[in-house]
């Protein structure tokens, strides 16, 4: 009787993190009240627009883009479909809309999708020493 033949593959910790699959976003998260988002992960294009939608003044402010950016993941609201908004007041009625509860969510799924592709993290920097 012949016995199989294994063979293990070892990583370097940089490699196992260069190699690591990033975790897909959660396509659908529920907020408090109830109410489902199915999201998608925004392009480049998204986020121009949405520069462009704050205007010159307010494009510019960093702080207002951060509370406006997760209106560009939104695919839909409850099965409805979510259209990106175009203009200043369009971006305030769709925050309007989301609410306290919507805005926790969406950023809780943003903040996941985030450090999942982050290879900057604590627990990566801390792998990549050993």
């Amino acid at each position: 009787m012949t016995a199989a033949k294994v063979t293990l593959q070892q990583q370097a910790p940089s490699e196992k993190i260069i190699n690591k699959q990033p975790a897909n976003l959660a396509h659908e998260v529920i907020d408090d009240d109830g109410i489902v988002y199915k999201l998608r992960v925004p392009d480049p294009c998204d986020e121009f627009d949405l520069t462009a939608a704050l205007g010159k003044d307010a494009g510019m402010n960093a702080a207002l883009q951060a509370r406006a950016m997760p209106l560009i993941w939104i695919e839909s609201i409850n099965g409805e479909p979510f259209t990106r908004p175009g203009s200043y007041n369009e971006i305030r009625a769709g925050l309007k809309r989301l609410g306290n509860n919507g805005m926790r969510a969406i950023m809780a799924a943003m903040q996941r999708y985030y450090d999942s592709i982050n290879l900057g993290t604590e627990e990566n920097v801390e792998q990549l020493k050993k």
